[in-house]
């Protein structure tokens, strides 16, 4: 019966999906393991099918044994893909104690597993905008994973460079820079010993590719660096896919994505948009052939695109771009709402930026109010991660309400972003005190 179900779900999608799940989370005994067996790695569409198998699996295990480890770290990483990060987080705080439970016989027994649910982890308190209890629980997992590639095999080195890559992103949005690109390096380091001996250009595209969005903060020297690293990283990738398209493309794609980035960093608009553009044309063409895998990067990229394009005075353009890109989301958050909801979130409110700048205020209004709506119940789950957006939109809404001439409402509206970055500034005052002093200048306007 369930493999008809599957099949009927797999081919028809929507309610059968929706009805698989809910068999599935009924209690009925099925043979889980098969299930996901059957459900192909990267399948959107199956991804809630795939937790409630994954979670029944959990939940069957003997407490404290091998079986129930491998369930719990497998049903981490698939909360993390849908973005609940929260259970994410109480599913890696089990793994860690069925792995200590495991390692009072043996402590060295269990590293890997322990590392891995380390760096996961990580992965959820940095979600929930926990940043620095997540750099200690990757830099523990850093630490073991150093230990065993010592003497373990090639995919104890492949773990070590996912956790080492952790680690940068997470030193990144600490503030730690040069720490961040020393770790990037380190990274490069071991999978080019795992690769063999690469070329210059590969070498640089390796670079290229993990210093991802990092800010370009800093000396003159490292910004420049990063952005030869960025430009030669594009080049590398363009060679490679030229030569296998489908297997490269996707790389090329986000590689000009980044470098994009950088050079709006450094003022390059005009180059910046034009690596943008790029970006956009070849992940439509993506989408369009793998709709479910690419689908979420070309409205990432479209958004991308439509604050370039406002950077250079294409508004009308980039309107339509930021449009595009919140249709594209709208459906992905129709399909997953967690995991697409805040995508959908950040969009609008690019979009009321976009539609004020073509003076469609009402629109603009709209926009800005949706957004509002849907950050305030995320803010209201995960305060950490979602506070900071819903203050930017407050913001955003205070303006735009000013400009549509509803000044009491936009004084509400600025209040409360005021009283929101105030509270964040107390928590990180580093990171927050300039947004409360532009939140306390933008109320004053109100009066």
């Amino acid at each position: 019966m369930w493999r008809n179900a599957l099949g009927v779900a797999i081919a028809q999608g929507g309610p059968f999906v929706r009805a698989l799940e809910d068999l599935i989370n009924s209690g009925v005994d099925l043979p889980f393991e098969d299930i996901l067996e059957e459900i192909s790695p990267g399948d959107d569409a199956l991804r809630r099918v795939a937790l409630a198998a994954t979670n029944c699996l959990v939940t069957s295990a003997q407490p404290g044994t091998e079986e129930q480890l491998y369930w719990q770290i497998l049903l981490t990483k698939r909360l993390l893909e849908m973005g609940e990060w929260a259970k994410a987080l109480t599913s890696a705080e089990k793994a860690l104690e069925v792995c200590r439970v495991l390692s009072e016989g043996s402590p060295s027994a269990y590293a890997v597993q322990f590392a891995e649910a380390l760096t996961l982890l990580g992965r959820a308190r940095y979600k929930l905008g926990a940043t620095v209890e997540a750099e200690y629980a990757v830099r523990e997992a850093v630490k073991l994973y150093r230990e065993l590639a010592k003497s373990e095999s090639s995919v104890t080195n492949v773990k070590l460079v996912d956790a080492l890559n952790e680690l940068a992103s997470i030193l990144r949005a600490n503030g730690k820079q040069g720490e961040a690109l020393d770790v990037m390096r380190e990274a490069l380091r071991f999978r080019w010993s795992m690769n063999g001996n690469p070329s210059v250009s590969q070498m640089d595209d390796e670079i290229g590719d993990s210093v991802d969005r990092a800010p370009l903060e800093g000396n003159t020297e490292q910004m420049a660096e990063v952005l030869k690293h960025a430009r030669d990283g594009v080049q590398s990738y363009r060679v490679l896919a030229e030569a296998s398209p489908q297997a490269y493309t996707p790389d090329l794609a986000a590689s000009l994505n980044n470098l994009a980035a950088f050079l709006s960093e450094v003022g390059e608009r005009n180059e910046a948009l034009e690596a943008a553009r790029k970006a956009v044309e070849l992940y439509r063409g993506l989408a369009e052939a793998s709709p479910q895998a690419y689908t979420p990067n070309l409205a990432a990229s479209l958004n991308n695109l439509a604050a370039f394009l406002s950077e250079v005075g294409e508004q009308d353009e980039a309107l339509v771009a930021a449009c595009e890109a919140v249709g594209l989301y709208r459906g992905l958050a129709e399909a997953s709402p967690q995991a697409y909801t805040p995508d959908l979130a950040a969009s609008l409110n690019n979009l009321a930026k976009r539609f004020s700048a073509v003076g469609e205020r009402n629109e603009a209004l709209e926009a800005a109010c949706e957004a509002v709506r849907l950050r305030r119940p995320l803010a209201e789950a995960s305060p950490q991660a979602y506070t900071p957006d819903l203050a930017a939109s407050l913001t955003n809404l205070a303006n735009i309400l000013s400009a549509v001439g509803k000044q009491d409402e936009a004084l509400v509206a600025a209040r409360e972003a005021v009283e929101l970055y105030r509270g964040l500034a107390e928590a990180s005052p580093q990171a927050y005190t300039p947004n409360l002093a532009a939140s306390l200048n933008n109320l004053a306007k109100r009066f």
